[in-house]
């Protein structure tokens, strides 16, 4: 066998078998971005994202590994379902293979905080071997006159996730199809280059350190496998901000240890990864390196849904209020003189809530130009409340309101205990009353719950009860500027 058909085979046994990981992206910060590591993940944020990343692998090794990439993906729907694409680029020294794959994933919803997803990545994969590239002593080799040798295959990658609260167990199969593109060589020997099947699998449990700022700690496991070689894993310890960005940690076993660190900033996300080589390569190559470049798109559009859903729920409980208004005073008119009283203070409350439906459309018509501003400019201004039509945020009463136990009703339909409780929202409609409890609790007001006032069909939400006037009266201030409308109860 001449020289170049004796290093080349040498070059296609060490990237078919010893480091056959390195036929799929090898990476350092996986953790960023995991559609690139499994397909169940396309789509799994609530935004849109995009990434391009670079990796150099044993700087200063001629002929090193050098991957780059970009994907893009997005939920589409009611966010079961999940789009994607793939572009990756991998050359090592005169090997060099670029596929295009598109990601598709699907999720089961089990409850609010637990899923399944099933996810699918299929395209092309473009196998190329550059002889240009090859070192020879032998400069009269008839094998260096062949041309550049090309082949395209299909390629296929599956995944699993299985999410439950904040752990995730991930399961993913790349190059699922296990194609072998075959080459020719100038001198009509012919070999192949065996894109095997691998199997990765990541187990994940997550930290809450500070929900309110979206900081969490996660420790991740990966483990990679594939027929005729060791089962390769990984450590990684990250600590994320989600509006800040993350400092990471990962022991890659026999390999290296690499240190992440990435910024978050608006939309956009940078991060870097430098691995010390810990293995005998660190002679010639003291460190790889990686670089991660970010952008969310659709964080306006999902804002804009979720004020306008609360918007809806505020306009539909004041439509109710004021059609369960003008039958009482269609009943009352009945009743002429005996209860020309109650007629009174029954029109003075339509009267209240027609004004404050006004008020609602001029919040919606301030906050829908708003919300446009912020599409158009790409930008949030810091610190923004919604205000009225008048500039002024809706003012809070700070009368108390006087009932009688025997009008009331607590969740267990007994009369609740006499006292003070701090209301800060009164429903005609109970469906709406019971979301609108939901959204208390989820926000840490794990008191919150629900007084049915029997005599005028109307479900008053409170988030504090106590016996004590002050307590109530601190409790109050505490909580005057988190809701728009708040007032105290007196129950005798």
């Amino acid at each position: 066998m001449n020289t170049l058909k004796l290093i080349l085979s040498i070059c296609l046994t060490i990237s078919l078998t010893k480091v056959s990981a390195q036929q799929v992206p090898f990476s350092s910060q996986y953790h960023a971005n995991m559609i690139t590591i499994n397909p169940a993940m396309t789509g799994i944020s609530e935004y849109g994202q995009a990434f391009l990343s670079h990796r150099s692998q044993y700087v200063g090794v001629q002929g090193g590994p050098q991957t780059s990439y970009f994907s893009i993906d997005n939920q589409i729907g009611d966010g079961k379902n999940g789009i994607g694409l793939t572009i990756l680029n991998d050359v090592t020294d005169i090997l060099a293979r670029t596929s295009f794959m598109a990601n598709y994933a699907y999720r089961v919803k089990f409850n609010e905080k637990s899923n399944l997803r099933f996810g699918l990545a299929m395209g092309l994969q473009n196998n190329r071997i550059d002889f240009d590239k090859a070192q020879v002593v032998d400069q009269n080799d008839q094998i260096l006159f062949g041309p550049r040798q090309s082949q395209t295959v299909f390629n296929l990658d599956f995944g699993l996730a299985l999410n439950l609260n904040k752990f995730q167990l991930g399961f993913a199969l790349p190059q699922l199809v296990n194609s072998q593109p075959t080459f020719n060589s100038s001198t009509g020997d012919q070999f192949s280059i065996n894109n095997q099947r691998h199997i990765r699998s990541t187990v994940k449990y997550e930290f809450v350190l500070n929900e309110t700022k979206g900081v969490t700690f996660y420790p991740m496991v990966m483990v990679r496998a594939t027929k005729g070689t060791p089962i390769q894993y990984d450590f990684s310890a990250v600590l994320d901000g989600k509006k800040a960005g993350w400092i990471g940690v990962t022991y890659h076993n026999s390999y290296a240890v690499a240190v992440s660190a990435g910024i978050r900033h608006r939309n956009f996300t940078f991060g870097y990864a430098h691995d010390f080589i810990l293995s005998q390569v660190n002679a010639y190559s003291k460190f790889s390196s990686e670089f991660i470049l970010g952008y969310k798109f659709g964080e306006n559009l999902k804002k804009q849904k979720q004020w306008n859903d609360d918007m809806n729920i505020r306009v539909e409980d004041l439509v109710q209020a004021k059609e369960e208004q003008e039958e009482q005073i269609y009943y009352l008119e009945e009743k002429q003189d005996s209860i020309s009283k109650e007629l009174a203070i029954v029109r003075a409350e339509n009267e209240r809530v027609l004004r404050e439906m006004d008020s609602v459309r001029a919040d919606l018509k301030t906050q829908a130009e708003v919300i446009i501003a912020q599409t158009q400019n790409a930008t949030t201004p810091a610190g923004y409340k919604p205000q009225t039509s008048n500039g002024k945020p809706q003012p809070s009463d700070g009368k108390y309101r006087i009932g009688d136990v025997t009008n009331y009703s607590d969740e267990n339909n007994q009369y609740p205990a006499a006292g003070y409780y701090v209301i800060v929202g009164s429903f005609g409609v109970e469906k709406n009353a019971l979301n609108f409890k939901d959204k208390l609790i989820n926000n840490g007001m794990s008191d919150a719950a629900l007084l049915f006032n029997t005599s005028k069909n109307v479900r008053n939400a409170y988030v504090f009860y106590s016996p004590n006037k002050s307590e109530v009266d601190a409790e109050k201030q505490k909580l005057k500027g988190k809701y728009d409308k708040i007032w105290i109860l007196k129950l005798k």
